[in-house]
Formats: structure tokens, C-alpha cells, sequence
């Protein structure tokens, strides 16, 4: 794909239908990253990039990019990322299904505990957004870096 705001190479994961186009960066430092998302022309693309973040304990914690699943086919095809927490006690799996039918691209994140302790634990997402003030509806925290 190409467009003036367009962040995939080549190697990265791609969604096309006739009335939905996403782009997923297959690893690397954004590996996992939503990138690019549009019903229209690649330079309708308004999309950053799309990822998570976690904070441990009050304190925001790097993660680790693992691997990424693909399941292609004739059904909704899904992605799912995995990633951990720099000293590993966290474990996160992400799963971004493309669904044409709707125009949309669903992202829900799952976490695991690995380590043997609690820890008061937050997941967000990391959204840059080419333009327009961001919007989170229902419970959501909004905040610039």
C-alpha cells in the first residue's frame, strides 16, 4: 500500500477487503502495531499506529515483542500478538480480527500473570492519530504525550 501517511513495508501483514484495508507490522520495535486502517483509498489513512501499553505497580513497563499468529481462510481472518512485560511476570496476548461485513478491525487484549506475586496491573492502548482529537467512549482515560 502506499498513501503520504501509510506506514507498512514489505514483511508486514495486510487486511484487504472490497470495503476495509489494515496493515499489521510484523516485528521489529512496533511489532504487533495496528499501523494503517481504511474503508477507502490508502490516502484516506489517518491511522498512526495502534498499541498496547501496560503499567505495573504505577510505573509504565516496556514490553517485549514475541510472536505473531496468523489464521487466514475463509473465515474473518485474525491475527493474534504476543508480547510480555520486560521482566517477564506479564504476559499479554492481543488478537486483531478484520471483520469486512461491519467496516471495522476488532483488538481485544488478554493478560496473564506468570510471576509469582501480585501486582495492580493496567492495560491500555498507545493511539497516534494523523488530524483529528481522539475519541474513547465508555470507561476510558484520554491523555497527550
Amino acid at each position: 500500500p502506499t498513501g503520504p501517511r501509510v506506514a507498512a513495508r514489505r514483511g508486514d501483514f495486510l487486511f484487504e477487503s472490497s470495503t476495509l484495508r489494515a496493515t499489521v507490522r510484523n516485528g521489529g520495535e512496533l511489532g504487533g502495531a495496528l499501523l494503517d486502517v481504511t474503508a477507502g483509498a490508502w490516502t484516506d489513512d489517518a491511522l498512526g499506529d495502534l498499541s498496547e501499553l501496560l503499567e505495573l505497580d504505577g510505573k509504565l513497563v516496556p514490553l517485549a515483542f514475541g510472536n505473531i499468529q496468523a489464521t487466514l481462510g475463509p473465515a474473518r481472518p485474525v491475527l493474534v500478538i504476543e508480547r510480555t512485560s520486560s521482566d517477564s511476570r506479564i504476559g499479554l496476548r492481543t488478537r486483531i480480527e478484520a471483520i469486512p461485513t461491519e467496516n471495522r478491525v476488532a483488538v481485544s487484549t488478554e493478560l496473564s500473570n506468570r510471576g509469582n506475586t501480585t501486582a495492580r496491573v493496567r492495560v491500555g492502548n498507545r493511539l497516534r492519530w494523523f488530524g483529528a482529537a481522539p475519541f474513547a467512549p465508555g470507561d476510558s482515560t484520554v491523555s497527550s504525550c
